[in-house]
């Protein structure tokens, strides 16, 4: 059965931009032992549609996950009262 463990922030930015290190995400996995995990962020400008930036991560993301067998279960962009989930669209299946 899937439950929430922890929330964790692994990073805070600005109104552009929010480093992000692939390898501290997958720390996080590590140390409390996930077997699965969702990324959530926010874009504060409300645009929904995912930046370039936005999908590199995720894909980087979900195969640094598969090398440790961590499935990425979704990548939520919260946009204001919207938000896009990679998962909805399909994007994070196996290919």
């Amino acid at each position: 059965s899937s439950k929430l463990i922890r929330k964790v922030r692994i990073s805070c930015g600005g109104i552009n931009t929010a480093p992000v290190d692939i390898r501290v995400i997958m720390k996080q996995a590590l140390y409390y032992n996930a077997v699965s995990f969702i990324m959530v962020h926010n874009h504060p400008s409300g645009a929904r549609k995912p930046s370039g930036a936005d999908d590199r991560l995720t894909e980087a993301v979900k195969k640094a996950a598969e090398t440790l067998d961590i499935r990425l279960l979704d990548h939520v962009i919260v946009a204001g009262n919207n938000y896009y989930s990679y998962a909805d669209e399909g994007r994070l299946q196996k290919r």
